[in-house]
């Protein structure tokens, strides 16, 4: 009876064990929550955004099946921004294609990319076992700013571009 629990015991640590090496990123960007203490439609129209790339790093294939290295991520970087609680970001792909679009669907608040720098991280699976060289990126993504009661700037254009490899 006992031999029989530690077998089963070792076999669900070995099965918990597997999934960790799956490859995993830390989110890139939260989901901006409204105020609740002001009235949503109300207040002052934020300014436009100052948004630009920071950088964007594409797939590749290192042989490890359960490494990150298949993954682009594209780092945007928001230069006006102030405080995180206060401003969202509402983005629209207005030409041209992503990896990803699931960020497109909520209005997200920036991370701290580096000390006293907010933007976001966008992440998506950028290379396919068996591909031959990445295509060429190029998008224009257009940004809004939203502010805690949800009023919406200008929208501002975003130029993405990679050449591919």
């Amino acid at each position: 009876m006992i031999e029989s629990v530690f077998r089963s015991t070792i076999l669900f640590c070995f099965f918990l064990c597997t999934n960790s090496l799956a490859c995993t990123f830390a989110p890139g960007y939260e989901l901006f929550r409204y105020s609740e203490t002001k009235l949503i439609g109300t207040g002052e129209t934020p300014g436009a955004p100052t948004v630009s790339v920071k950088s964007i790093e594409r797939g590749f294939d290192d042989g490890d099946f359960a490494s990150c290295s298949d993954a682009g991520v594209l780092t945007l970087v928001v230069a006006n921004h102030e405080t995180r609680n206060d401003t969202g970001y509402l983005f629209r792909l207005e030409s041209g294609s992503l990896g990803s679009t699931a960020f497109l669907e909520e209005i997200l608040a920036p991370i701290e990319i580096e000390e006293g720098q907010f933007g976001f991280r966008i992440v998506w699976l950028d290379w396919v076992k068996g591909q031959r060289g990445l295509a060429p990126v190029s998008a224009k993504l257009g940004v809004r700013a939203v502010s805690n009661t949800g009023v919406e700037s200008e929208e501002i254009i975003v130029q993405i571009e990679h050449p591919g490899k």
